[in-house]
């Protein structure tokens, strides 16, 4: 195919291509850019991290009861949201109208914790593996397994709810697991 005089000089200036108006070096300039772009992508992408956030103490409103006596209670967590346990009186200030007061006593008292298992009862829970094992079954032996090697205290609470409703409420005696 033949082309005018003025394309017949512009295609020999651009690389001596078949195509009017296009360029080798301007196609190997993209290529490489691509491949660079791709290269950084790989090379710079974000891994997953975790990131400690700040130590947080909750308060709960002083008890008056006891006046001119306060008690104060807190939550002091870690930047990894763990208890912090251990705190003498000496670590912590307590700031009245401006001026620094002394502490009397700090004393660490776990809470406990109140657990509830809620299970759904549907069909779901009703079939079977091969050996007819159906998955409540499972689910039942795995329960009286932890209530017989469980040392429960005194201060943690144990729910069980069903569709049925509440089958067992804030106990902390395993008999309590075996005899539902």
């Amino acid at each position: 195919m033949r082309f005018p005089p003025e394309i017949q000089k512009r295609i020999k200036s651009q690389g001596h291509l078949d195509a009017p108006g296009f360029s080798m070096a301007w196609f190997r300039f993209l290529l490489i850019g691509i491949i660079l772009m791709g290269l950084l992508m790989v090379g710079l992408r974000p891994s997953a991290a975790v990131a400690q956030s700040a130590a947080t103490i909750s308060l709960r409103p002083p008890d008056l009861s006891h006046f001119p006596q306060l008690s104060i209670e807190f939550k002091a967590l870690d930047g990894n949201r763990q208890p912090l346990t251990g705190l003498q009186p000496e670590q912590l200030t307590l700031t009245e109208n401006g001026v620094d007061r002394p502490l009397d006593d700090l004393t660490e008292r776990y809470r406990g914790v109140h657990f509830a298992l809620v299970v759904n009862g549907n069909r779901e829970m009703d079939l079977r593996d091969g050996a007819g094992v159906s998955r409540y079954e499972k689910l039942s032996a795995v329960l009286r397994n932890w209530a017989v090697d469980t040392a429960f205290r005194s201060e943690d609470v144990w729910s069980l709810v069903t569709h049925d409703g509440i089958l067992i409420r804030d106990t902390n005696d395993g008999q309590d697991w075996l005899s539902v």
